[in-house]
């Protein structure tokens, strides 16, 4: 377990367990309060993708999520990836997930190929990769 301190003045501790070929979690309690985690897991020799991430809403916005991701960017980099993938709904669909990728692009992520038909016709799929 190490010790983040985050840029807005809150503490958390972040966790994570490693399970089979690449596979990561990582989580984030405040006061004892669960406020964000993510998954990662091998997609390619050389690939990780960012499969899912959170941050209850109350806590958008305060360095949490990009606090996660530089943690777990830093563990896939020491594993020997070369990059990072993360899907979600393309940009103009919905505005939470404007949000969404707004955040993965402020990152470094940079958009790969939307697929159309992988979700359904209402859920575009934007994929964003990211070098590391």
């Amino acid at each position: 377990m190490d010790l983040v301190a985050l840029s807005n003045g809150l503490h958390g501790s972040v966790q994570m367990d490693s399970v089979a070929l690449f596979s990561w979690i990582g989580w984030l309690r405040h006061h004892g309060i669960l406020i964000g985690f993510l998954y990662l897991k091998q997609t390619g020799k050389d690939t990780v993708e960012l499969a899912v991430m959170g941050v209850l809403k109350e806590y958008h916005r305060k360095g949490i999520g990009r606090a996660l991701f530089e943690y777990a960017k830093e563990s896939i980099k020491e594993s020997g990836y070369s990059f990072i993938q993360v899907k979600t709904v393309k940009m103009g669909m919905y505005e939470d997930y404007d949000c969404t990728n707004r955040f993965y692009i402020s990152l470094g992520f940079k958009e790969f190929e939307v697929l159309n038909s992988l979700w359904d016709e209402n859920n575009p799929c934007q994929i964003y990769v990211m070098g590391i």
